[in-house]
């Protein structure tokens, strides 16, 4: 991990943000403890300000929570070091305080390769790994990597973790050809549905929003959020993958706008789970959920529309491999 690729991490993290939002919900909480004559001139300080004295606050406020972000990750992950020895791997970070482990390979379940929206654009990524908890370790999954380049990841994983095969030549198809159209449909529908019937009670409760201004303010919020969940439901299509090896499977997805990709050994997969409506299994079409153990719970990995072929194939890998 180079200096650079770890200062552009921190500036994607937007970690800081967390922290203005809840910067702004302590003070709306002590606002009332607050003794009458500070809060008053707190009051006529903010009655005084105008609109573009408000906007340099709150751009003021975005920027040092950035910055408090950048720092905590780069503190967190610079000098980051991590050596296989024998059957555990020694990991070392940190730059005001420096930190050590030891992490025991046997208890590595899952590799996930994850990506937000900011790092896709970036090409970079991110690798944790799910553990199998312990009584002394409650730790159920840590950072093996905290940032690599996408182009150079597969070469680091293979340097790191020596004993994994992670080269997939068995890729199958993962979704039917008209997945994108089924995912958007279903999730728009259902979201129309729900804003539908929000907005009728608040209508109801409230007829004076019936007017031209406020019906405009719906519709445009409500073709917002439409724009968006297309977007969101073609990603979930177009970035998953399924293809293993003998003992190894990769399984790819998308969580929101973020994707994640799994390294999973075929002795570790806890289970497997078809579902859908009667609708898709007359079409040969299936949900599959490949359930992974995470500390002492559990972590379910979905694929949408998945072909009834794919599924046999990926069971009958699972049972007796290639």
């Amino acid at each position: 991990m180079t200096t650079k690729e770890l200062v552009v991490y921190a500036l994607t993290s937007l970690g800081g943000l967390g922290g203005v939002v809840v910067l702004f919900t302590l003070w709306s909480q002590v606002d009332e403890m607050l003794p009458k004559n500070l809060k008053s001139s707190f009051e006529a300080f903010f009655n005084h300000q105008s609109v573009t004295g408000f906007c340099i606050l709150f751009v003021s406020t975005v920027i040092v929570g950035i910055f408090v972000g950048f720092f905590r990750i780069f503190n967190r992950y610079f000098n980051f070091k991590i050596k296989h020895q024998n059957n555990y791997l020694d990991i070392s970070r940190g730059f005001l305080a420096h930190k050590t482990m030891q992490l025991k390979l046997n208890r590595i379940q899952t590799i996930q390769l994850r990506q937000t929206i900011l790092r896709r654009l970036v090409r970079l990524v991110s690798v944790n790994v799910l553990l199998s908890a312990s009584q002394d370790e409650k730790d159920a999954q840590t950072v093996l990597i905290p940032v690599a380049s996408i182009d150079k990841i597969m070469t680091t994983l293979k340097k790191v973790l020596t004993s994994i095969d992670f080269d997939v030549d068995h890729w199958q198809v993962s979704n039917i050809d008209k997945a994108a159209w089924y995912q958007v449909r279903f999730s728009v529908l259902r979201n129309i549905f729900i804003m539908v019937f929000v907005i009728s009670v608040v209508i109801f409760y409230f007829p004076s929003m019936l007017q031209r201004s406020y019906i405009l303010l719906f519709f445009f919020i409500l073709i917002v959020i439409i724009a968006i969940l297309i977007l969101k439901n073609i990603l979930t299509i177009t970035d998953q993958k399924l293809g293993f090896n003998q003992e190894l499977v990769y399984i790819q997805r998308s969580n929101g706008f973020s994707r994640e990709g799994y390294y999973i050994r075929r002795d570790k997969i806890q289970g497997v789970r078809e579902r859908g409506f009667i609708t898709l299994f007359r079409k040969k079409v299936l949900h599959l959920d490949i359930i992974v153990r995470d500390g002492d719970g559990h972590h379910i990995i979905h694929l949408r529309y998945v072909p009834q072929s794919t599924v046999n194939h990926f069971k009958q890998w699972l049972n007796i491999g290639l």
